[in-house]
């Protein structure tokens, strides 16, 4: 059953998301498009280059300190489509616009986005996007149990968030090339970088001579983390690569990891890891994003706690010391994420919420 005529309302079109919109483009066809921005709230997160017809760039204002933010030109086309999904997130004017205005027609909308705020909370003005909503699109099986608990005459669809397609997926690396630890992600406070890079300082002895700090992608505090390398001494031992998005590329910083490192909090780089085989040390007390519903430690992870350079510390030796048993455990990493985190599972959940909507609208 094909779905025609859907438009898909995003804040940007960051890199890590470019890969979904062309699945969903594979899926929906020549009547689907995409509306955002160049920028997000974070102005460091931006659209990534592009040039299709089905993508169409819109101006974001952002209000009040870039705490409130109106897509302009993105209402009509909403309101004129069958199909429509808008971003779950109070804070985007125009969402409000297109839940209302549909509704007010008969016309039923997919809400898609985490479904809570980053500290867990709920609030009334998030119970009432839900409200006006058709069917809730969120990342977690964890985030549909807690909101059907809330509400449950709503259609709440969990939609594992994915980065790459099952073909894309596999175990890089081999008990030989892997000797190195990896973090990809902002370099923003949350992150805690820092953090990790004391901690490599205080393992390094006690790691192989040959073992590097591989750090990838970029941010405010790239220049205070790269101080931090000088000031520890450990500019021959940490390599910065920016930020790379080439599938290719990250492959194989990948495959010369034992392991990636969540020093913070983690979001969508557990499944980016865990695609590749790669376990991951994460901090065990932080406002994690729903991504570490991914996690199960002992199988694809381990946990240290959080605030602690000794103890991440102590987890970076560990880790290595066992990494022969952690290769052995790669093939069964990946497969749970293919099962879970692919692009095809992902795009069957925006499948089903649409269709779920066309009942809806059908029945009235």
């Amino acid at each position: 059953m094909s779905l025609k005529d859907v438009v898909f309302i995003q804040t940007v079109l960051p890199h890590y998301r470019f890969a979904l919109w062309q699945e969903l483009k594979r899926r929906f066809g020549s009547s689907f498009f995409l509306y955002c921005g160049s920028e997000f709230f974070f102005p460091d997160i931006k659209t990534v280059a592009f040039s299709h017809e089905s993508i169409v760039l819109v101006k974001n204002i952002y209000l009040f300190g870039r705490r409130i933010l109106y897509q302009v030109g993105v209402v009509v086309p909403a309101l004129k489509a069958k199909y429509a999904v808008v971003e779950n997130n109070p804070r985007i004017f125009n969402t409000w616009v297109v839940l209302l205005g549909r509704k007010l027609i008969g016309k039923s909308t997919v809400l898609f986005g985490h479904a809570f705020s980053m500290t867990g909370k709920d609030n009334y003005l998030r119970a009432l996007l839900r409200a006006c909503a058709g069917v809730v699109l969120v990342y977690t099986e964890r985030e549909k149990d807690r909101l059907l608990d809330k509400c449950k005459q709503k259609r709440v669809i969990a939609a594992g968030n994915a980065l790459y397609s099952k073909a894309v997926m596999a175990a890089v690396g081999s008990s030989a090339s892997r000797q190195n630890f990896i973090f990809v992600g902002r370099f923003v406070p949350e992150k805690k970088i820092e953090l990790l890079i004391e901690a490599f300082y205080l393992a390094r002895a006690a790691l192989p001579s040959e073992t590097r700090l591989l750090i990838v992608g970029g941010g405010p505090l790239e220049q205070a983390i790269k101080q931090k390398v000088r000031e520890l001494g450990l500019n021959e031992s940490v390599d910065f690569y920016g930020q790379v998005s080439n599938v290719e590329s990250l492959k194989q910083l990948y495959a010369s990891a034992v392991a990636s490192v969540s020093p913070g909090y983690v979001g969508l780089s557990i499944v980016q890891s865990f695609g590749f085989g790669i376990p991951m040390l994460i901090a065990c007390d932080e406002p994690h994003a729903p991504e570490i519903e991914a996690a199960n430690e002992g199988k694809n992870c381990l946990f240290f706690n959080s605030d602690s350079a000794t103890a991440l510390s102590e987890a970076m030796q560990k880790l290595m010391a066992d990494r022969s048993e952690w290769l052995g455990k790669s093939v069964d990493i990946v497969e749970y994420c293919r099962q879970r985190y692919s692009l095809e599972a992902m795009s069957d959940r925006f499948v089903e919420a649409l269709e779920s909507t066309r009942q809806k609208q059908d029945d009235l």
